[in-house]
């Protein structure tokens, strides 16, 4: 995943365990973009005959939604700049989640050097969550 993102000194900011559908406050999340992270790693933690639905990702604002079928154990790793969202219809779905950041001193500040020089070179997802 370092050389993937291009940042060997890439460290887990934030972990969390989450639930969704039956026996959560949540079935749903809408979709939105992870401002803090550089990239998240889901960890399905639920086989998926368990739940129905689950993660929703969306390449573009206005584009087709997809629903990213994950088995217990599938990790998905995506980027800041993928719109993503939770759509729990029936069942429980627990996932581990980590936010991942550019470095330790970034991941304490809360900061995104990696949006802001992205912004800098024109990337209109940074722009974007950036304005």
């Amino acid at each position: 995943a370092k050389f993937k993102l291009g940042c060997i000194d890439c460290v887990v900011c934030t972990s969390l365990l989450r639930r969704y559908g039956k026996g959560s406050s949540r079935s749903d999340v809408p979709l939105h973009f992870d401002e803090y992270a550089l990239a998240t790693a889901i960890v399905s933690l639920d086989p998926a005959a368990g739940f129905e639905g689950g993660l929703v990702v969306q390449s573009t604002p206005g584009s087709k939604r997809f629903l990213a079928e994950l088995e217990q154990g599938d990790m998905l790793f995506h980027s800041y700049d993928l719109l993503h969202g939770v759509d729990v219809r029936a069942g429980a779905r627990r996932s581990l989640i980590m936010w991942i950041s550019s470095d330790a001193a970034s991941c304490a500040s809360a900061s995104t050097p990696w949006k802001e020089r992205n912004a800098r070179h024109g990337d209109m997802h940074a722009q974007f969550q950036l304005s």
